[in-house]
Parts: structure tokens; sequence; C-alpha cells
């Protein structure tokens, strides 16, 4: 009787692991959920990112008047980026926008 009780017993186990297997594998052989989309990031102003990276050491109006003040615009504009590449924790987008703003809607 006992044999025939532990006999059953491994039946049902022996079941309940090949139901727990077989449901596993259906559910692991479906597709990656598609990818949510990330949240949209409200973009800084210029003007912000100059006081949160520039304006503890820097002055915009004074920065403004010397960059400006230089007769080519647009290798101004380069090289005052490249030189940010190494200065601050802003990032290079950051850099570029910076600048733009600094030398005006002329320098575009």
């Amino acid at each position: 009787m006992v044999h025939s009780l532990l006999g059953r017993a491994a039946w049902v186990f022996g079941g309940l692991a090949a139901a727990t297997t077989l449901a596993f594998a259906a559910l692991v052989d479906r597709a990656p959920a598609p990818p949510q989309a990330a949240p949209a990031i409200r973009e800084i102003p210029a003007e912000e990112l100059f006081a949160q990276h520039c304006a503890l050491c820097h002055e915009a109006r004074a920065m403004t008047a010397s960059l400006r003040a230089k007769p080519d615009r647009e290798g101004t504009r380069r090289e005052t980026v490249d030189f940010l590449r190494g200065h601050g924790e802003a990032s290079g987008e950051e850099d570029v926008r910076i600048v733009d703003f600094l030398l005006g809607p002329k320098a575009r």
C-alpha cells in the first residue's frame, strides 16, 4: 500500500513538474516587449545653461562683449567651443548652445 501511494505521489509531482516546465517554456518563448518611449526632456534655455555652468566665474555681458568684438565670428565660435570642451562640466551640445547664446543670432 505504501508503495502504491509513493508511486502515485511520484506521478503527481512529476506531472506538476512537467506542467510547470511547459508553462515556463511557453512564457519564455514570447517576444520581448516593445521599448517604451522615453519621456520628453525639457530643453534648458541657453541662458540657463550659462547660469548653471559659467556664471559662477564669468559674467555674461563681459563674455558677450569679448566674443562679439572679434572680427571672425565663425572662427571665434569654433575656437570657443573647442576651448569649452575641456573647460567645465557642460556637454558638447551645451557648449555649442552657450557659445551661440553669447555670440548672438548672427553667429549661426
